[in-house]
């Protein structure tokens, strides 16, 4: 209502985001500038600590879970998942495998969350992948 600005983060090179569902948390990647190394970080807004996933993953290939702890996101030949809520030693677990090299940008997850949308980079095209 005040209509004044909050800055959320700082300048990042490459930064890349996606909210959660709630709003209160964010994933987000961007390359470092001294090493140039992308890297996948997560912030709960309420306390605007970063905290770093240790993954060279895009954020922009990244959903997050209605749970809002969940992220799913594609690496570069499957989808994997992660656990916002254990930081302390987060490890991604293979949803799915691809026989081929995954270039997902705007990934999206159906409401019963056992299906993945998202537009390949590299062709343009929309797919659909369905995981158990």
């Amino acid at each position: 209502e005040s209509g004044s600005l909050q800055n959320v983060l700082d300048l990042k090179n490459n930064l890349e985001f996606v909210w959660s569902g709630s709003g209160q948390k964010i994933v987000y990647s961007y390359a470092d500038f001294s090493t140039q190394e992308k890297g996948l970080y997560v912030m709960d807004l309420a306390d605007r600590i970063e905290t770093v996933l240790g993954l060279s993953l895009n954020a922009s290939g990244c959903v997050w879970s209605i749970d809002n702890k969940t992220v799913y996101c594609a690496d570069k030949s499957s989808f994997v998942s992660f656990d916002t809520s254990t930081t302390s030693s987060t490890q991604p677990k293979e949803v799915i495998s691809s026989n081929s090299s995954v270039h997902a940008v705007n990934l999206m997850l159906n409401g019963t969350e056992d299906y993945f949308i998202f537009q390949n980079s590299k062709d343009g095209k929309l797919y659909g992948l369905k995981f158990n």
